[in-house]
Order: structure tokens, then C-alpha cells, then sequence
């Protein structure tokens, strides 16, 4: 990874001098390549550090590739993408001493190997705006590896894979940091949510958690590991609408971790409470049931959450890609507004081999 400022107009020598050690722009994980659907997507997080004494704003951003170009944002859609440290949530400026992250996720149909430039102009304030553009530049060479491939982690039926990279509180956007240092355990984490063939996921009367159609589902190990931690007590109330949101460091509920392999934890949160058939140290097979899908932590409904991440923590762990071996894609919701009311979008049955299911579509292990 090269980072590199350069400056714009009448004023290129004094800004470069001045502000290349002040102004600088990296890469927070270095990411792979995952199959999502039928391309291929890169997440990673750009880190922006504003040491200097001047505030600045940012402009555009240009992600390109070997002779193409992934990605030019200005305006609202950068400031979509970007979180700042600014007291007045100000996205696009950076404060002096200040900080932001920009959350990317770029897409192409044929996977290479090549160097990704991201290219980030700015403004700086104190000065005349028609001379004081400049712009800094990092490189990004991410991994072509073959992405962890997982069985099933729930049993045969349709599942709604929610998550959407967009969603500003969603899991992917949420960092969390422990001795000023930053983690993003849910980068490529899913929520599963039952459904039936018209949308519906319970029947009857909705708040009653025993109506949830996913609700008692089983949990399946994913893969030949270890059971590394787990949590089986925390309790569950019998109603959506009795339910308490703890606070963050309990927002898994009961949950299991299990080691895959080296730097590779896979979690399973939110469980049925005494439901888990497994205690740290246990030997699992893939394809075994190691307990039930619940109501616990911070969750609006009975769910399974799951992601992988490398190392056990359920906050301070950095999210990794994976794949599922095969399952089948139904279709998709447009939009989650009424989500359980409204049917979602019938398409061809598809048999997906080691790919991750799009955003809010339904799927069948």
C-alpha cells in the first residue's frame, strides 16, 4: 500500500510541502475479492487523518483499476459513503485533528489480479477556494485467494439474507474500538430471517416469538472446528414487544464461536436460551446441529446472525469473506419497507455453487 499527497493550481509546492505529512488517506484491512451473486465485489474502508490546523472538505473520490474505472463520487454520493468526525455530522468535512471513513464496495464480472488506485480531492479551507484544491492518493493491492467456503448454517427452508452495505447502522458500517484501536466484526455479516413462500414470517399473531417461523430452527456447524466460546444463559422474553435491546457488549445474546482455522471464528448469535449442545473445546463436524435458532441480544425478531472474523471477539475482531458451498436463489425483496407483509420477488430457481447471497434476497440451503 503507497500513500502520496499531491497539490493542485498555483499553489502545488507549499501544499505539497505543508501538508503531506498531515493529510493522509490508507487502507483500514487489506481486502479480497468475493463472489457475491454471480460477480465479483471488494469491501475495505479508506481511513482519512487530518493532523494539520486547517479543516478541509472533501470533493470527489476516484476508484480506478487497470484501465477502468470502478467508481467517481462527489457530492451526496460521497457523502453517502463517508463518516466524519465533524460535531455537526458534516460528512464531506474533516475537521482540523479531525478523522472520517469511507466505506466502499466495488463490483466487476471477471476477477484479475490488479492495483487499485483511490484518488481523494479536497479543499482546504483557509485559503481561496480556486487555488487550494489538492488531492492524495493510496494504492490497493488486494488478494485473488480462493474465499473460505462454509456449509449451510440453518437448516433446509426459504431464509431471507438480510444486510445491505448502504444501511448507515447496518453491520457493516459499525466499527468498534478497544485501545484506540478500530475493528469492523460485521463487514460481511448476514441476518437470516425465515420466511414462507408468500412473505409472511410468522404466522398469527407476530409478536408471540413461537409464531416466527425460523424460531427453534436448528443451528449447523458450518465447518470441521473447535468450539472456541459460548454464551447459553442470557435470557429471552416470550414476545417481540416485551423484548429489552442490552447494551452493545451483549448484543450477541447467546451465541456460539467456533475455530475453523488459523485467524478464522465462526459466530452464531442471538440463540435459543439452553439450547447449545456445545461447550468450548468440543470437536464439531460440518453438518452438525449445535443448537437453536432464538431471541436474545439486540434483535427485533427471532434471527440468526452470522459472520466470520479473525479471532474471538464478538466486537474487537476484524470481518473476513466467505462463501456458502451451494444453495438455491428464489428471489428478492426490492426493498424491506412492510418486510412481512408484502411478498418478495419471485425469480428462476438458481443453484448457487461457493457464492454469498445478495442483499435481501431469499435463499434455500
Amino acid at each position: 500500500m503507497i500513500t502520496f499527497l499531491l497539490g493542485l493550481g498555483l499553489l502545488f509546492e507549499p501544499l505539497f510541502a505543508q501538508n503531506k505529512e498531515e493529510i493522509s488517506l490508507s487502507i483500514h484491512q487489506n481486502p479480497s475479492w468475493t463472489k457475491i451473486g454471480t460477480n465479483f465485489f471488494l469491501y475495505y474502508e479508506l481511513q482519512l487523518k487530518n493532523a494539520g490546523t486547517d479543516t478541509i472538505e472533501l470533493k470527489i473520490l476516484n476508484i480506478s483499476g487497470k484501465n477502468k474505472s470502478y467508481l467517481n463520487l462527489n457530492g451526496p454520493k460521497l457523502a453517502e459513503r463517508t463518516k466524519s468526525s465533524d460535531q455537526k455530522n458534516r460528512n464531506l468535512i474533516i475537521p482540523a485533528g479531525g478523522s472520517g471513513l469511507i466505506y466502499i464496495e466495488l463490483e466487476t464480472e471477471v476477477l484479475k489480479a490488479e492495483t487499485i488506485v483511490n484518488k481523494l480531492e479536497f479543499w482546504i479551507h483557509h485559503r481561496p477556494k480556486n487555488n487550494t484544491t489538492a488531492f492524495i492518493i493510496t494504492e490497493l493491492h488486494p488478494t485473488v485467494t480462493k474465499p473460505t467456503v462454509l456449509g449451510k448454517p440453518l437448516q433446509a427452508g426459504l431464509w431471507t439474507a438480510i444486510y445491505d452495505p448502504a444501511w448507515v447502522s447496518g453491520h457493516r458500517r459499525v466499527f468498534y474500538s478497544e485501545k484506540g484501536k478500530q475493528f469492523l466484526p460485521g463487514r460481511f455479516a448476514i441476518d437470516f430471517i425465515r420466511v414462507d413462500s408468500v412473505g409472511k414470517y410468522a404466522s398469527k399473531n407476530t409478536d408471540s416469538i413461537q409464531n416466527w417461523f425460523g424460531y427453534q430452527n436448528a443451528i449447523i456447524a458450518v465447518a470441521d472446528g473447535t468450539v472456541s466460546s459460548v454464551l447459553n444463559d442470557f435470557k429471552e422474553s416470550t414476545t417481540v414487544s416485551q423484548h429489552k435491546s442490552p447494551a452493545p457488549e451483549q448484543a450477541s445474546g447467546n451465541y456460539i464461536s467456533i475455530k475453523i482455522a488459523n485467524g478464522q471464528y465462526a459466530f452464531y448469535e442471538h440463540l435459543k436460551p439452553n439450547s447449545i449442545r456445545v461447550k468450548p473445546g468440543d470437536k464439531v463436524k460440518k453438518g452438525d446441529i449445535i443448537a437453536q435458532l432464538g431471541f436474545t441480544g439486540q434483535s427485533t425478531g427471532p434471527h440468526l446472525h452470522f459472520h466470520l472474523a479473525d479471532r474471538d471477539n464478538r466486537l474487537y475482531a476484524e470481518g473476513l469473506p466467505y462463501v456458502f458451498e451451494n444453495f438455491f436463489q428464489a428471489g428478492r425483496y426490492s426493498n424491506l419497507d412492510n418486510f412481512g407483509n408484502n411478498p418478495w420477488q419471485y425469480k428462476e430457481r438458481l443453484k448457487v455453487r461457493q457464492g454469498r447471497p445478495l442483499s435481501n434476497s431469499v435463499i434455500e440451503f
